[in-house]
Order: C-alpha cells, then sequence, then structure tokens
C-alpha cells in the first residue's frame, strides 16, 4: 500500500469514529443538593404594662408591634413570640397616655402613665402641655416650656399704691400658682435673686393690638427663665390674672374645664386635670416631646435655637367672659 492510500485510509478511520461519538446520547451532570435554609428561631418575651408611679398593674393595655397587637392579662401581663429582635412596641391603655419604646435586652416593665382627674385625657394633656392645635390659639405641638424654679413677679411701687386692690389680687394668684407648682412665687417691688424674673406693668397700648393682656417667655434650653406680663387696664380679675399665671408657669390652652380654657366658666380656680397637667409637667424634663418615649425627654441638643427664645402671648377677654389669645415667636 502506498503512503498516499494509507492516509487516505487512515482519514476515512478518524471521520467515521469521530461521527460515530457524535451519535451517542449526551448525559446532562447530577444536579447539585438544594441548600436547606433554616427559619429563624422564635423568641418568647414577657411584658408587665405597669402604671407609673403606683407600679399597679394594668389589664387590657394594648401593644402594638408591627406584626400584630397584643393585649395584657388581669396581672397586666403579655407574651410576644417574634423572630426579631429590637422591635419597636407602642404601648396604649384607657386614660392612659400613649408610650413608644423598643424591645431590647433585660426590657420586662413597661410604665406608663395614667390619668385620674375629671376631665384629663390625652388631647387635653396634649394641647395644655405640648401646644396641640386643637385648642383654639394653640401653636402647634412644641416640646415641654416650662418654669424649673421659683419665680418672681415684679410690681412697681405706684402700682401697688394707687390700685391696692389689683396688687392683692397678684399676691392672691402668686401663692395660689405656688401651691400648685411647689415653687415659691413672689410677688413684691423687686427681684430675688435666682429667681425667673416678670416684671408686671399696665400698658394701655397693648389695646392697640387687640389684645387685654399679653405674657412673654424668655426660654433657653426650654426652660422659661423670665419674661413679663402686662396688663392693658388697672382693674384686675380673677379669670384673667389666674389664666396669665397659668402661662407664667408653661401651660397652654385646653378643652377641658379650667381657668386655660378660653371658655373658662366659675368658679375661678384651677381645675383638677390643669393641676394633675401641672404635676405630670414638673415630673417631665423641659424639652420633652409629644407622644412620649424612650427618645422624648428632655433632649437638649435639639434645639433649633443656641440663644435665646422669646415666646409671646396675646389675650384678649370679651364679655362673654372668653380669652382670645395669638402666640406668636421671636429670636434674640
Amino acid at each position: 500500500m502506498t503512503r498516499s492510500k494509507f492516509f487516505a485510509v487512515m482519514v476515512v478511520l478518524a471521520m467515521a469514529f469521530f461521527s460515530s461519538a457524535c451519535d451517542e446520547t449526551q448525559t446532562s451532570p447530577s444536579p447539585l443538593p438544594t441548600p436547606t435554609v433554616t427559619p429563624p428561631a422564635e423568641a418568647e418575651y414577657t411584658f408587665w404594662v405597669l402604671e407609673r408611679g403606683s407600679n399597679q398593674p394594668i389589664s387590657g393595655a394594648t401593644l402594638s408591634t408591627s406584626f400584630g397587637q397584643f393585649q395584657t392579662d388581669e396581672s397586666g401581663k403579655v407574651i410576644i413570640r417574634s423572630t426579631t429582635g429590637g422591635f419597636q412596641i407602642t404601648v396604649t391603655a384607657e386614660s392612659c397616655l400613649p408610650f413608644v419604646t423598643a424591645q431590647r435586652t433585660a426590657l420586662t416593665n413597661l410604665l406608663i402613665y395614667c390619668l385620674h382627674a375629671a376631665g384629663n385625657s390625652e388631647l387635653t394633656v396634649r394641647q395644655a402641655v405640648f401646644g396641640d392645635i386643637g385648642a383654639d390659639f394653640n401653636p402647634g405641638l412644641h416640646p415641654l416650656y416650662r418654669l424649673d424654679g421659683p419665680v418672681s413677679i415684679v410690681l412697681e411701687q405706684r402700682f401697688i399704691e394707687e390700685w391696692p386692690n389689683s396688687a392683692s389680687l397678684i399676691y392672691t394668684w402668686a401663692q395660689k400658682l405656688q401651691n400648685q407648682i411647689g415653687f415659691q412665687v413672689y410677688a413684691s417691688t423687686s427681684a430675688v435673686p435666682g429667681t425667673a424674673v416678670f416684671p408686671l406693668r399696665i400698658d394701655q397700648t397693648i389695646e392697640d393690638k387687640g389684645f387685654d393682656a399679653i405674657v412673654t417667655w424668655d426660654i433657653i434650653n426650654y426652660r422659661i427663665v423670665g419674661g413679663g406680663i402686662a396688663f392693658s387696664r388697672s382693674q384686675l380679675y380673677d379669670l384673667v390674672v389666674g389664666h396669665e399665671f397659668g402661662h407664667v408657669f408653661g401651660l397652654s390652652h385646653h378643652n377641658a374645664p379650667g381657668l386655660l380654657n378660653l371658655r373658662a366658666t366659675p368658679p375661678w380656680e384651677y381645675s383638677a386635670n390643669e393641676v394633675e397637667n401641672i404635676k405630670l409637667m414638673l415630673t417631665w424634663k423641659p424639652g420633652t416631646t409629644w407622644p412620649l418615649s424612650d427618645a422624648s425627654s428632655g433632649i437638649l441638643t435639639r434645639s433649633r435655637f443656641s440663644g435665646k427664645q422669646m415666646v409671646t402671648i396675646g389675650c384678649r377677654q370679651t364679655s362673654r367672659g372668653i380669652v382670645d389669645e395669638v402666640m406668636t415667636y421671636s429670636h434674640k
């Protein structure tokens, strides 16, 4: 066999071999095993809802989370099962203030504030303490502003000499305010050192602005550190003096019974709900925000103002006993 014929035969044999190999059935590789996913373990969290102060258990309280709502039993206890930790909880209960918190290690007792005074409610607290716009002429929700110590109401000697009855009324309401807030409220012709000073004057020009009385607050870090009180007339009445002194402490308007209601009716005394809200305000730090939460209390760094903030409250009393007010803000 010649060399050329030999190579020709080899080419034919090679082609036949590869053709046969291509005709064979191709087999797919075996699939990889599917990994088993273990779901996160469900954890159990036990909470007790208690009234802050008395530590009395609150039955029927609702704990709201992103994955459901849960209610406490007669002992104030509730068990929540969840596959995630750190979830947010909003606690609500009848006649109590809502509170927002988050699940965390060692958190078991959830303490909330409850209201007991006649006429008081969550809405009244929002209005009287935080300025909720639901009450006429309130500015809208703001951090808690209040006195944080004793106050001096400073009268001119001429005021005492010319209008002794009005001066006597000022002394009376200074004592009434002191009885409620627990801080000394001085009313005299000179300021006591270390007090928040509120000079009192008669200023008929405020009538040109439509007001019968004006109270101003000087505020630093949400604390009322001074201000002023002006009346358009020298003849004063229990309603207007008690109302303005409530503002001096830090109360705003509300729609429940009391002197800070714009449609107040006798008796001219701070109502039970106003007294309860004053006590709540004294419990909370100035700067506390609504709604109450782990992060709401006294966060002074949230202030937008580096210096002194001044708040002006103008009041107008009508023949029907209605006090209309407008609150404006300016900053020093």
